[in-house]
């Protein structure tokens, strides 16, 4: 009861420090009708912002308008209002909002990087690279810089352009090569186009410096696996990091994987089943379709690639599987 009431007595005084703040607002203003006007919208922000604390997103929001329609030359309330809007999981008009906020004031760093927020809530990879892309001209610490070039590498890699995911990648590693998140990204980038002996130099450099990076050790794995090589290795690594972390859907699923690749299907289907349990995900399924047609299940193997694709539409090498009737 205490607490309550001290949080209560925190909220009045809040709340008293506002209605000066608003009353202040609106008294000392001149009769000026731009003024007047101005100062209206003040007072309509603060409430805007007194309700926010409360916790009203809708009420909030109602009062940010308010404000925006009596002064459309401030960029506050659209600010606030692009908040509430993502508080409201409305990410298309926080969008709007933002994209408002710049246009009035086109340096508002802190606009640009929640807009940038808003396009990979919504998905769009390019637009939110695009805006931290603007804010890496601006950066001047270096700090700063590796986190918006580790960012910008991510969205690019989600957007498809490995190209520039890459070359940001490489960038932090020029300024550090011992980078830890660069080296793992840089290993998954080469994984992904192909060069697996680049990638497995990066892994085995992560492993060097960070021996205890389970998703590095999971990787490489992972890689040798698919490669049919050091299998003996592969094992060793992938028991190690289930192990480490048993409840790793990613994790049993390498593990099983290596068992099918030694020869061991059982010992697959077991840590696959557990993968399976755990994670609902395609690479998996695919995974325990393999094992199963090997042993002769194919009924089973069907169903698994069926639900696969259902997961992942885009699988043409899953989907030409089962058109050409294998099960």
């Amino acid at each position: 009861m205490d607490s309550l009431v001290d949080s209560s007595g925190k909220r009045r005084r809040y709340v008293a420090a506002c209605l000066v703040a608003l009353m202040a607002a609106v008294s000392c203003a001149p009769l000026n009708g731009g003024v007047r006007r101005t100062s209206r919208s003040y007072s309509a922000y603060l409430k805007g912002l007194l309700t926010d604390r409360m916790g009203s997103f809708e009420e909030a929001a109602v009062h940010y308008r308010t404000a925006q329609k009596l002064d459309q030359k401030s960029p506050s309330p659209r600010f606030q209002l692009g908040l509430d809007y993502i508080g409201l999981k409305d990410f298309k008009k926080a969008e709007e909002e933002f994209q408002a906020v710049l246009r009035l004031d086109p340096d508002d760093e802190n606009a640009r990087y929640v807009l940038a927020l808003v396009y990979a809530q919504l998905s769009d990879h390019q637009k939110a690279a695009e805006q931290y892309e603007i804010l890496l001209k601006s950066a001047a610490s270096l700090p700063q810089q590796t986190q918006l070039r580790r960012i910008l590498s991510q969205l690019y890699f989600l957007a498809g352009d490995n190209a520039a995911a890459a070359r940001h990648g490489e960038k932090i590693l020029q300024m550090n090569p011992l980078d830890q998140d660069a080296l793992y990204f840089m290993g998954l980038m080469s994984s992904e186009e192909g060069r697996a002996d680049e990638a497995a130099g990066y892994f085995k450099k992560v492993l060097e410096y960070y021996p205890q990076d389970w998703d590095a050790m999971n990787s490489l794995a992972f890689l040798y696996a698919e490669k049919g090589v050091q299998l003996g290795e592969a094992l060793d690594m992938a028991t190690r990091v289930v192990t480490e972390e048993p409840d790793n859907g990613a994790y049993l699923d390498t593990l099983g994987w290596v068992y099918f690749k030694l020869g061991d299907a059982p010992q697959a289907i077991v840590w696959l089943e557990k993968a399976a349990r755990i994670m609902v995900d395609p690479v998996i399924l695919n995974h325990l379709a393999e094992v199963y047609e090997a042993q002769g299940n194919l009924g089973k193997a069907r169903t698994l690639r069926q639900t696969s694709l259902a997961l992942d539409p885009s699988q043409k090498d899953i989907r030409k599987k089962l058109l050409q009737g294998v099960k």
